[in-house]
């Protein structure tokens, strides 16, 4: 072959096979790591989008969870006689305290009187001096006022099946530490003690947002080297998330390193992708491998978060959330076969306040196990000690039959510790006929028999009765009007009534009795032997 020849073999070569190969390989390498930079983009991005969104709902949330902590000790007849007259402070710290800084990890409390004056002070894990009020004063005080004059007014906005008493909260600080601020006032949980709305004693909470709040917030969520910082300075490579009060004002931010898998995969590939280009193509499987495995991660943490959105979290059962959501699908499938079970628990304060709230939590777990095993998948907890279950496609009678097995269940003891809890349960049944596609009627008229069974003695099922839920109304109409009628005494008048002698039917006497014009009910009748059903408990 002559010079010549190999010149233009080579130059074809080159130009024929061995450039198309090699810009190829490029392409494709480029697109590889162009790919591959954006999947490690999107990927980080996400992550910490997702991060930054569970930040979010967790301090959206803190301020209702601390005051759900103090309904426990504020909601509690204890509590308010315990107040009146300051005489059992050991028992005023042990319960409304140290029981708040053990137990749900309250950093602070402090009780106010009528005025707004400090009575007792609660501040690292143990009693401290009044003056410490100095310390939250300036949050707490705008709150405590607020919540005076909504519990004055008569404003019970925000009052739910979980939220029992009013209450005000905010962000602020604590002797220059972030912190939730909660008042609760202390009220009878029975309604049987008198309290002038206003100058309840108030029991205010303070958790701390930098303390070990922050240290459970970075493990339960794996945020990686969390802190709170009140200025914001420039962080390479950390996300930051600002905390604000219900003004808008800025208390601070919490500062964390963000989860980047993205970037740790390409870490690990872009060595074996720079070696070749069948290392490249087995790098970029392995990063889509790791991006898959990255949007199931994500998917199964969406899916968690659902989970305790729409589940308590003590019994694991599907909360109100998803009860609201499931019963009308229910009613609209049922075309009026089926019913709504309302369980309550019976005596379940005596268990609280005889074998303490640990062992009344586990109680409600235990209750809550044995209707799931009657009820499955239609079982709720709504709150506190009551449950639903939905009962559909099904006659009445096998709902009674099923609210007959739960009491049934429910009536044996609870074993804990070596001592028996013993509870019981009173089932109201409301069966869909009577409420059409209407969920919130259906729940009231089921409220209406749970009343009707705890009237009968507890322990028992009720089914919905229009009789009695037209007179629980009836009641409710004369009680209103006879509360108008009190203040104007001239619409009382003295009626006599006469006593006859049943053997010789002559007048011996006459009593006393009083009637009044009542506008919407008329004269109401001299009072009757009978009595209202009793309340719940």
């Amino acid at each position: 072959m002559s010079e010549r020849t190999r010149f233009y073999s080579g130059r074809r070569f080159l130009f024929r096979t061995a450039l198309p190969v090699l810009c190829g390989a490029f392409a494709l390498a480029a697109g590889g790591f162009i790919a591959l930079e954006w999947s490690v983009t999107t990927t980080d991005r996400a992550a910490v989008d997702r991060q930054t969104a569970l930040m979010s709902v967790v301090v959206e949330n803190l301020r209702d969870a601390v005051a759900h902590d103090q309904e426990s000790v504020t909601v509690w007849d204890d509590a308010v006689l315990a107040m009146r007259n300051l005489a059992e402070p050991k028992w005023i710290d042990a319960n409304l305290g140290t029981w708040m800084h053990t137990y749900f990890g309250h950093d602070g409390a402090y009780i106010l009187d009528s005025t707004n004056v400090p009575v007792y002070a609660y501040e690292d894990g143990g009693v401290a001096p009044l003056a410490t009020w100095a310390h939250v004063r300036d949050v707490a005080e705008p709150l405590a006022a607020r919540l005076r004059q909504r519990l004055r007014d008569g404003n019970d906005e925000g009052i739910s099946a979980r939220t029992l008493s009013l209450g005000e909260s905010d962000i602020g600080f604590d002797a220059g530490r972030p912190a939730v601020i909660s008042v609760k006032p202390i009220v009878s949980d029975t309604g049987e003690i008198a309290q002038t709305p206003g100058t309840e004693y108030l029991h205010v909470a303070v958790r701390h947002l930098d303390g070990d709040f922050l240290q459970e917030l970075a493990s339960r969520y794996l945020f990686d080297d969390l802190v709170y910082t009140p200025v914001l300075t420039p962080h390479s490579g950390r996300e930051a998330f600002p905390i604000r009060n219900a003004a808008g004002r800025g208390i601070g931010y919490f500062v964390w390193r963000p989860f980047s898998p993205g970037t740790r995969v390409f870490a690990d590939v872009a060595p074996i992708a720079a070696g070749g280009l069948g290392l490249l193509v087995l790098a970029v499987a392995a990063a889509l491998l790791s991006s898959h495995r990255r949007a199931i991660a994500e998917r199964e943490a969406a899916e968690r978060i659902h989970h305790l959105a729409h589940h308590d979290t003590l019994t694991g059962l599907p909360n109100r959330n998803a009860l609201d959501r499931r019963l009308g699908a229910a009613l609209a499938a049922a075309q009026g076969m089926g019913a709504l079970l309302y369980v309550d628990l019976d005596h379940f304060k005596v268990v609280n306040d005889t074998l303490g709230h640990t062992v009344g939590d586990l109680v409600v777990r235990a209750a809550a196990e044995r209707i799931e095993a009657i009820c499955g998948d239609d079982a709720f907890r709504i709150g506190g000690d009551e449950f639903v279950a939905i009962v559909g496609g099904r006659r009445v009678r096998e709902a009674v039959a099923m609210a007959e097995a739960i009491v049934a269940a429910l009536a044996a003891p609870v074993l804990i510790g070596g001592v028996h809890a013993f509870v019981g349960a009173s089932v109201g049944v409301a069966p869909f006929a009577e409420a059409g596609t209407d969920g919130s009627e259906l729940f009231r008229k089921a409220d209406v028999a749970l009343y009707q069974a705890k009237a009968a003695g507890r322990g028992r099922v009720a089914v919905y009765d229009t009789v009695l839920d037209a007179e629980m109304r009836r009641r409710a109409a004369l009680d209103r009007d006879l509360r108008r009628a009190l203040a104007a005494p001239e619409q009382f008048e003295v009626h006599y009534q006469p006593i006859v002698d049943a053997a010789t039917h002559a007048v011996s006497g006459s009593r006393r009795s009083r009637a009044g014009g009542i506008r919407s009910t008329g004269r109401s009748r001299p009072p009757s032997s009978s009595r209202s059903p009793k309340p719940r408990g």
